[in-house]
């Protein structure tokens, strides 16, 4: 498998995906997600293991993501949203 640690990122850092979805489809608890969202904890550090289960998330849900190149926060660019494949 793949990993692509931009939508793997994306998804982790997505306000626009409930906290309960992660939990529930992925298996990441509700504080984690939300020390990522905070910036608590930094998502580059996640385990091999976790960047695996979001990634075969992303790969079973066929996701496509969108880039919105004007956000910008300030540690980096990063992706906003995503548009599940129909």
């Amino acid at each position: 498998m793949l990993l692509d640690s931009s939508k793997i990122e994306a998804i982790l850092l997505s306000e626009n995906i409930p906290t309960s979805l992660i939990e529930k489809e992925i298996g990441l608890n509700r504080s984690t997600i939300s020390r990522f969202r905070t910036g608590k904890r930094d998502v580059k550090n996640i385990s091999m293991m976790t960047a695996m289960r979001v990634q075969k998330w992303i790969n079973d849900k066929e996701f496509s993501f969108v880039f919105d190149s004007n956000f910008v926060d300030s540690r980096q660019q990063k992706w906003y949203n995503f548009i599940k494949k129909k």
